[in-house]
């Protein structure tokens, strides 16, 4: 298991990114199990205001709550992002990849936040494993996708020869200052997912390669 330093600062909130061969049983309470809210994951951009009685969405990848339960996000090279304003109480969940990042999925889950009393300058941020810039090729094509991002300010692209490499957690990073969080309140775990043999990774393993459950909740 893998947490934060900057949610861990937080009596009012609990959080866990968890490992390929981690037990979530004997890690998690059967009420959290039992109890956790679940997403339908499809690279989308949709973001939900929770309900205390529905424990699952369809076609959601951004999830945000103002009451005591806890959110899951499942990945297996995708960034896992959690939100938390604890000025307002209130805790956003984001299952980020590519598609995600480029359909401005963190922008919606803020908006959502400020919709709910959030001001971003309270907001801190924590974006678990992920396949990172050191394993993330990229064709041309993909490259072109983002080039409204490509400037040296934020380095989105690493180059090895010939191959391009795409790094997805300062992309995540840069959208969530640009929208007012400060980059001081944004912990990145720098841990890979494909590098890394206690986690999953999608690219490395193929879609059969599990996912890793990464769960946060107000207590």
């Amino acid at each position: 298991m893998v947490q934060s330093k900057q949610l861990l600062n937080f009596s009012t909130l609990k959080h866990y990114f968890l490992e390929k061969n981690d037990n979530e049983f004997s890690i998690l309470s059967d009420s959290i199990i039992a109890n956790c809210i679940r997403l339908e994951q499809t690279h989308s951009n949709n973001v939900v205001i929770a309900n205390k009685n529905i424990k699952y969405y369809k076609s959601t990848d951004g999830i945000v709550i103002n009451f005591e339960s806890y959110i899951s996000i499942r990945t297996a090279d995708c960034l896992p992002i959690f939100l938390y304003d604890s000025k307002k109480n209130v805790l956003a969940g984001i299952h980020a990849g590519w598609k995600g990042l480029y359909r401005n999925i963190i922008g919606n889950t803020v908006k959502v936040m400020r919709n709910l009393g959030c001001n971003a300058l309270d907001i801190r941020s924590a974006i678990g494993p992920h396949i990172r810039s050191c394993c993330y090729k990229i064709t041309d094509e993909f490259l072109e996708l983002f080039r409204n991002y490509n400037n040296e300010n934020i380095h989105l692209i690493k180059k090895n020869g010939t191959n391009k490499f795409f790094d997805l957690e300062k992309l995540a990073s840069f959208q969530m200052t640009e929208l007012g969080v400060l980059k001081k309140n944004i912990d990145i775990i720098p841990y890979c997912t494909s590098c890394d043999s206690r986690f999953c990774s999608y690219r490395k393993n193929g879609a059969n390669c599990g996912r890793m459950l990464n769960i946060a909740g107000i207590v």
